[in-house]
């Protein structure tokens, strides 16, 4: 069940976002029929409201969707801040991180010490038990940057950012030039670090070749890129762009978008921004009053 966000005499119905997950779709005689609910559950009072599940998330009245992500988000905040205030208080001076951006909302998170997201390229399927199927394409073949831009589109203006795990499929021949790029790419965006996930995700330390489908250890060609690319964004060979695109949104708005986009919608989604404007200019997103 779905309620569309507004009337529309010549309207599409899209599929979107297959892609982001393995596996066999399969489409037949689509069409749209008038039914389902929107509201409350039939014969439920409204005084005997239940928690919301995702199950029937999409059945519920706007309002009720905003009301259960507020509620949401408050638990949320209140727990990572409490479970913050715990380790300073058992003495730990290391920056504290929640968990990635787009999987917590923008307040939530912004209370922490630093930001965090997690960026990977290449997909995997597994074909069956003993074959998987990879995708072997170049970064720097795609015009829009690829995955590069999706970090920066979490980011929040005026905190620390890191990338806590940045990827390469293992099967990926172009490994080499993934490295150079996201360094580079992150020193442009002015970020603060980018940790490679990673170095092995199998017992074997000292593999010939690489095993695993995220793991570097084996991987001869990325090793040949690591040091110059560490070297690079140490050293600020890439300077950070001048211009820097600040995407504003209210509490109301965050929330409102994220019965559509998750958590945390990105500054592309809030602004209608295409995610190749972060190859020329700093983004971040602000949560105004």
């Amino acid at each position: 069940v779905f309620h569309p966000m507004a009337a529309a005499t010549d309207a599409e119905l899209l599929f979107a976002n297959l892609g982001s997950a393995g596996g066999l779709f399969a489409f037949a005689n689509v069409s749209l029929r008038r039914g389902g609910a929107i509201g409350l559950p039939r014969g439920v009072p409204a005084k005997d409201v239940d928690i919301v599940t995702r199950a029937d998330f999409a059945q519920r009245t706007a309002k009720v969707q905003d009301d259960w992500l507020r509620f949401l988000g408050d638990v949320e905040a209140g727990y990572f801040a409490e479970m913050r205030d715990f380790l300073r208080e058992i003495g730990l001076r290391a920056p504290v991180v929640g968990t990635q951006q787009n999987y917590s909302q923008y307040a939530a998170q912004a209370r922490m010490d630093v930001g965090d997201m997690h960026v990977y390229w290449g997909r995997h399927a597994r074909v069956d038990d003993t074959w998987w199927q990879m995708d072997n394409r170049p970064m720097i073949a795609d015009r829009n940057g690829a995955v590069l831009p999706r970090a920066a589109g979490h980011r929040l203006d005026g905190r620390p950012f890191i990338v806590t795990e940045w990827g390469v499929k293992s099967a990926n021949t172009y490994a080499t030039e993934a490295d150079l790029m996201m360094f580079a790419f992150a020193s442009l965006q002015d970020w603060d670090g980018v940790f490679i996930y990673n170095y092995s995700n199998v017992a074997d330390l000292r593999a010939d070749r690489f095993r695993g489908d995220l793991g570097f250890n084996g991987h001869w060609n990325r090793f040949v890129a690591l040091v110059p690319a560490a070297l690079m964004f140490l050293r600020g060979d890439v300077r950070a762009a001048q211009r820097s695109i600040q995407v504003s949104a209210t509490p109301d708005r965050l929330i409102s978008f994220a019965r559509r986009f998750g958590p945390a919608p990105s500054a592309y989604q809030l602004a209608d921004l295409p995610p190749r404007y972060a190859l020329h200019h700093r983004i971040a997103v602000t949560i105004g009053p």
